[in-house]
């Protein structure tokens, strides 16, 4: 595979960001965003790091093609289990959707009604 570009990485990262706040509104904060550069193993790789429904911190990963999101939880991540291994933006809305079933099973209930969210 052609290595990718670090603005090509930007636009991925800008196109998921775009994607996410037109899937979950409201439930992503738009002040918790960043987007974090960096280099794995020589190629281009990224971060992003958001606040979801004011109640967790998430980063989405990507190097080499791979993705993962995980949960901030002090200094460690908890990987989401996730059926997309590969960026594929074709398929952006069913790994947002995979996405929200994960971060809801570990939001209770009472705190999704009372933001009506559920």
């Amino acid at each position: 595979m052609e290595q990718i570009t670090q603005d090509e990485t930007k636009k991925i990262a800008y196109y998921l960001y775009d994607k996410m706040r037109d899937y979950f509104g409201e439930k992503l904060r738009d002040d918790g965003f960043s987007y974090v550069p960096s280099m794995v193993d020589g190629e281009n790789a990224f971060d992003i790091f958001l606040v979801m429904y004011d109640f967790f911190g998430i980063s989405f990963h990507y190097d080499k093609n791979s993705i993962y999101f995980s949960i901030k939880n002090g200094n460690y991540n908890i990987i989401l289990p996730n059926s997309q291994k590969q960026w594929d933006p074709e398929k952006v809305n069913i790994l947002l959707k995979a996405l929200q079933q994960e971060l809801e099973l570990r939001i209770p209930d009472k705190f999704l009604k009372a933001h009506g969210w559920i």
